[in-house]
């Protein structure tokens, strides 16, 4: 996994692991460096990250077939920095640890701060997610930086000179409304309609995170059944939607208590 990341050069994987395991050991502890973290790991604010949907896998891929990590700043929770690291190792290990695929073909990273989805923090923590960035065995080969704000753009864009040579060549910055920038996008091989934002509102879309979200808790459940006791790692429901009537849903339903009644995008992955 870490040669894969690091293109089979032997020294930089050996670096990056232990960075890895010096990371491991400061947000889990050293009691848990010797094994994968699942979600019984997590503690209720870590969950509560993961549920909310700031930081996701997409259900979409590329032409090539690489995997999105979407970032959506607008819907940080209001816990521990640390809280919300745990919960982005939990999600990308557990993306690059399932797929060998992703190991060899890396993942392209998106933060959409349009509109509502500015960062709510102001940027608090970014140096934890820096450190997370480059001690994660997962090879990253794009980074988009979509925004609405004109000064953030020209910050970013007066920026890009300083950063290294390898990051610099993968970094691309977008700026304009939720359509403009979905549109800069599609250029870049990311389908129509992957960013789970509604047309018409605005509105997350988060029925396919929720998805992924109730997938990972029956699998680490299943896989370490003496954890599990006396636990639930479900959410309650996005949106007022409930777990049980979401898996069920067919394409354009109305969903009691659901206040939305177009058909979402995601749809199609239910029918």
């Amino acid at each position: 996994m870490f040669l894969r990341s690091n293109r089979y050069d032997s020294k930089a994987a050996a670096d990056q692991m232990i960075k890895f395991f010096e990371l491991k050991k400061f947000l889990f502890g050293a009691e848990k460096l010797a094994k994968d973290i699942v979600i019984q790991d997590l503690n209720a604010d870590d969950k509560k990250c993961l549920e909310e949907g700031c930081c996701q896998l997409l259900s979409t891929k590329d032409a090539i077939n690489r995997s999105f990590i979407l970032f959506l700043p607008g819907l940080r929770s209001l816990v521990p920095v640390e809280s919300e690291a745990r919960a982005q190792f939990y999600l990308e290990m557990r993306t690059v640890r399932k797929s060998e695929e992703t190991q060899r073909k890396g993942i392209i990273v998106i933060i959409y701060a349009v509109g509502e989805y500015q960062d709510r923090k102001k940027g608090v923590g970014a140096s934890v997610f820096a450190r997370l960035a480059t001690c994660l065995p997962i090879p990253v080969h794009g980074i988009h930086m979509c925004c609405d704000d004109f000064k953030e753009y020209v910050i970013l864009r007066v920026g890009i000179p300083l950063l290294p040579a390898f990051v610099r060549a993968k970094f691309r910055v977008h700026l304009g409304t939720h359509m403009e920038v979905q549109y800069a996008l599609r250029g870049f091989g990311i389908p129509a309609g992957s960013i789970p934002v509604s047309p018409t509102n605005s509105a997350p879309l988060l029925q396919n995170h929720f998805a992924w979200y109730l997938q990972a808790a029956f699998e680490d459940n299943r896989a370490h059944p003496t954890i599990q006791k006396n636990q639930s790692p479900r959410p309650t429901g996005f949106m007022g939607v409930s777990p049980a009537e979401l898996m069920v849903r067919r394409p354009g339903e109305k969903l009691k208590n659901e206040t939305r009644v177009t058909p979402l995008p995601g749809d199609i992955l239910f029918g």
